[in-house]
């Protein structure tokens, strides 16, 4: 697998290692998988996408493995399946928000994980089936915790889905706990918006929308 064990995400990295090991050591007492042991090697997630498939192009050739499990491809989303692709090694459920799922379609990779983007469209779909008529909706994102290919792929599909009005904002340039931002889309008419962001920055723009007088419906995806 490919796995953060230093760095930001080593928390991460290190719960995710925890659970395969234990879950592989489990199989094996029970005679592995066709009398055949499994044995976790771990490729380590770079600083950057370049180094991150260096990484695990090393890991393919030295151990040859059947497939990789659980890998956290966080920001080396493309590179990763570009390089299970090429070794025509299987990515089965990797760990991120952002699977790549345009044309063409890769054969090597099986996400057990919906995105940011397929979420927003089940929350999109959702709001204009379940709660009730609303004119305009507000895209408020962070480019933090998503692109800017997100975002727009994002308002074409509200613009296809009928919303007469989209509106998207970056919310770290205009403040996710200033009152200018929510006052700007109370202004607008809208009570609706999907917040991309984080936790704290989704709090911080509840909290600002509180202050000004605004109840907005709040649209928020998991990860």
């Amino acid at each position: 697998t490919l796995l953060p064990t230093t760095g930001p995400l080593a928390e991460s990295g290190l719960a995710i290692k925890s659970v395969l090991a234990a879950y592989f050591d489990e199989i094996n007492k029970q005679g592995g998988i066709y009398n055949r042991r499994i044995e976790l090697s771990i490729a380590e997630l770079g600083v950057n996408p370049t180094q991150s498939a260096a990484n695990l192009e090393r890991l393919i050739a030295e151990a040859r493995p059947i497939a990789l499990v659980a890998a956290l491809t966080a920001g080396a989303e493309k590179e990763i399946v570009a390089v299970c692709e090429k070794s025509q090694v299987p990515l089965v459920g990797p760990l991120t928000v952002y699977p790549e799922t345009g044309y063409p379609a890769s054969r090597h990779t099986f996400y057990l994980l919906s995105g940011v983007e397929q979420q927003a469209r089940v929350l999109i779909d959702y709001s204009r089936k379940g709660l009730g008529s609303h004119s305009n909706i507000a895209i408020v994102y962070s480019h933090d915790s998503v692109s800017s290919e997100v975002v727009e792929a994002i308002k074409q599909y509200c613009t296809r889905s009928g919303w007469p009005a989209v509106t998207a904002v970056d919310g770290r340039s205009e403040g996710f706990g200033s009152a200018g931002l929510a006052q700007k889309l109370k202004s607008s008419g809208g009570n609706l918006v999907l917040l991309l962001a984080s936790g704290r920055e989704a709090e911080l723009f509840a909290r600002s929308a509180e202050q000004t007088g605004w109840a907005p419906v709040l649209l928020i995806p998991g990860s």
